[in-house]
């Protein structure tokens, strides 16, 4: 088995009610060999893609072929379903499933370690318990 994305691309959606943020209209799931399981965002689920556009580096980097990892990655931000580290390298694992270019990846993969931080909330405070 390989990791690989469940559903059908690209990501469709709707603005949500915070500025620069869309819900879902379709679900996107992807399997993950990094996890060993899948992940899957329900419609509805909000999502900024990347919140690192607000700072330049990343903005220049950053292709709206990547939303559908990007979406798996605010997932598992939010729900602290895995660590942060973890859920950095899905994040990677599935832009580079998307056909991402890898300095574009590896790119967007370094802005987060180093600025994502700020924005990972742990199970522990996303009230879920991680598996």
């Amino acid at each position: 088995m390989k990791a690989r994305f469940l559903t059908p691309l690209p990501v469709q959606d709707r603005p949500a009610e915070r500025a620069g943020h869309f819900a879902l209209i379709a679900s996107v799931g992807f399997y993950s060999l990094k996890t060993g399981r899948e992940h899957t965002a329900q419609a509805g689920f909000v999502t900024n893609y990347v919140t690192g556009r607000k700072l330049l580096v990343v903005r220049r980097i950053v292709q709206d072929k990547m939303n559908p990892a990007a979406v798996i990655h605010d997932l598992l931000y939010e729900t602290g379903a895995v660590s942060r580290a973890l859920a950095d390298a899905v994040f990677l694992e599935a832009m580079l499933v998307l056909g991402v270019a890898s300095w574009r990846a590896y790119a967007a993969y370094a802005a987060v370690r180093i600025c994502g931080w700020q924005f990972y909330r742990p199970a522990s405070s996303a009230g879920i318990v991680a598996e």
